[in-house]
C-alpha cells in the first residue's frame, strides 16, 4: 500500500484539528468525547513526526555503519540524546548492543534500559553508594552476571550478593571498601577465572581470595 498523499495529511490534520475545536467548546464534553479526541491527536501526531522524518536532513540518514562509528565514540549522555534525533538513527542504534553496554548506576532508569538493549554483549558496570531505596533491580544485573567484563564498586559490602556469583568473562575488578566494620573481617571466595586486572582500595590487606580457573 502505498503511503497517504501530501493532500490527504493535510486534510487529515485540518480534520481532526476542526473536530477538536468543535468538542471541546464545552466546558465538561463526555468521557467518551474525550477518548476518541485523544485517539485522533495521537494519530495527527504520528502522522506528523513521520512526514518531518520523511524531510529530514541527509545528516539523518547516515549509512549504519557510519553512524555506528561516531555512536560509539560518544559520552553515554550523548549516546542516548542522539538515539531521540530520529526516527532512522533510533532505529540504527538499537540494533548494536555494544553501544549500550556502559551501566552506570548513578542513573538507575537508565542503566536499566541500557541493560535490556545490551542483550548478550559484555557489559561494563560501575556501582556507586547506591541509596536503600533505589529504582534499579538489582536482581536483573545478577542475572546477568556472565555477562560483566569491568566491575567497578564502591562499598563491597553493599553488593556482596552479586560479588559472590560466578562471573566468567570478568576482566577487570575494582573494589572501593570505607565501611568499618567486623564483617571486613569475614573472608570470602570470589570466582573471576578470566580476571587480568584486580584494584582494590580501602583495606590492606584484601579481606577475599580469587580462586583460580580449575578452583570455580
Amino acid at each position: 500500500m502505498s503511503p497517504p498523499s501530501n493532500q490527504t495529511d493535510v486534510k487529515l490534520l485540518h480534520d481532526v484539528g476542526t473536530k477538536l475545536v468543535q468538542e471541546t467548546s464545552s466546558c465538561n464534553p463526555p468521557i467518551s468525547t474525550v477518548k476518541s479526541l485523544e485517539a485522533d491527536v495521537g494519530m495527527a501526531l504520528a502522522l506528523l513526526r513521520r512526514r518531518i522524518n520523511s524531510h529530514e536532513s541527509p545528516n539523518y540518514r547516515l549509512y549504519p555503519e557510519l553512524l555506528l562509528l561516531i555512536a560509539s565514540r560518544l559520552t553515554t549522555d550523548d549516546l542516548v540524546k542522539a538515539s531521540h534525533i530520529s526516527y532512522h538513527w533510533r532505529a540504527v542504534l538499537l540494533v548494536f548492543p555494544s553501544l549500550w553496554s556502559t551501566l552506570d548506576l548513578t542513573h538507575p532508569n537508565r542503566a536499566f534500559a541500557f541493560l535490556t538493549r545490551s542483550k548478550s554483549a559484555k557489559i561494563h558496570v560501575f556501582f556507586p553508594r547506591l541509596p536503600r531505596n533505589t529504582s534499579f533491580p538489582l536482581e536483573s544485573l545478577e542475572q546477568s552476571a556472565e555477562r560483566i567484563a569491568t566491575l567497578q564498586v564502591v562499598d563491597y559490602l553493599s553488593q556482596k550478593e552479586l560479588l559472590l556469583r560466578t562471573m566468567p568473562s570478568l576482566r577487570t575488578l575494582q573494589l572501593y571498601m570505607y565501611r568499618s566494620s567486623a564483617l571486613l573481617y569475614e573472608q570470602h571466595q570470589l570466582c573471576f577465572p578470566a580476571l587480568e586486572t584486580l584494584f582494590v582500595y580501602g583495606v590492606d590487606p584484601p579481606l577475599f581470595s580469587v580462586l583460580e580457573t580449575n578452583e570455580c
